[in-house]
Order: C-alpha cells, then sequence, then structure tokens
C-alpha cells in the first residue's frame, strides 16, 4: 500500500467562488454542471472541503467556468480573471453561450481584451443586462 493521496487545501475555495463569480445559487449548482442527480447539500461539502467531488463533478466545474482543470486542483494555481470578467457581463440567456464558446478559447489565448469586445458587442446588440 502506498501514501495517501494529498488533498487539495484550495479547492473548495475556487470551486465557491466559481459558483459566486457565475453568480449560481447553492440550490442550481448541480442543474448548471449537469448533474441534477446531485443533492445541493454536496456543493456546500465541497467547498468546506468536507467531501471531495468526482472527476465527472470537476470536468463539470471547469467547463462551466471556461477554465482548465487543472486551474482548479492545483494549489499553486489561481483561477483565471477571466471568471471576474463574465461575472461583470451576465446576460439573460446569454452566458451559457459565453462560457461554453467564447470563454474557453480566449481565456487558453490569454485574451482578455478579446472577451471585453466581445462582451461589450453584446451588450450593444442585445442590451438586456441582468441586474445583480
Amino acid at each position: 500500500m502506498g501514501r495517501p493521496r494529498p488533498k487539495q487545501k484550495r479547492l473548495g475555495q475556487k470551486l465557491r467562488q466559481i459558483r459566486k463569480e457565475l453568480d449560481i445559487s447553492q440550490d442550481r449548482m448541480p442543474e448548471r454542471l449537469g448533474r441534477p442527480d446531485l443533492h445541493p447539500g454536496r456543493i456546500s461539502e465541497y467547498e468546506q472541503n468536507k467531501r471531495e467531488p468526482s472527476l465527472l463533478t470537476l470536468l463539470s466545474y471547469a467547463k462551466l467556468a471556461g477554465v482548465h482543470l487543472e486551474d482548479i486542483v492545483n494549489d499553486n494555481v489561481d483561477l483565471p480573471a477571466i471568471l471576474a470578467l463574465l461575472h461583470e457581463a451576465r446576460f439573460d440567456g446569454l452566458l451559457a453561450l459565453e462560457i461554453d464558446y467564447l470563454a474557453p478559447a480566449y481565456a487558453e489565448a490569454g485574451e482578455e481584451v478579446a472577451v471585453r469586445e466581445s462582451l461589450a458587442w453584446l451588450r450593444e446588440h442585445v442590451g438586456r443586462l441582468v441586474k445583480d
């Protein structure tokens, strides 16, 4: 038998940050992760580091946030600033589109300016910003 694998100390904090930055309640998080089978209480346990999410759940968080899995699980890496940019531009019905299609490509290329320009274009053409 080998040594137990080390636990990530910042994992819960990062999962909470993702949820908060995307303005999703713990009750709605399982649905947004595509995991309706997940009890909302589990989200709280993950965020408090009381329970480790499965790999499938971590991959769902990464996809939802438009970040690499390593950004979430590596304690030595901070979550990209892209989350804050997306938080600023929560559009009714368009946030999911931004996260799924635009943000990962731009974040991977490190092009935060392009994300800002895309969001400005959406503001101009859609004009419906969801208020905080």
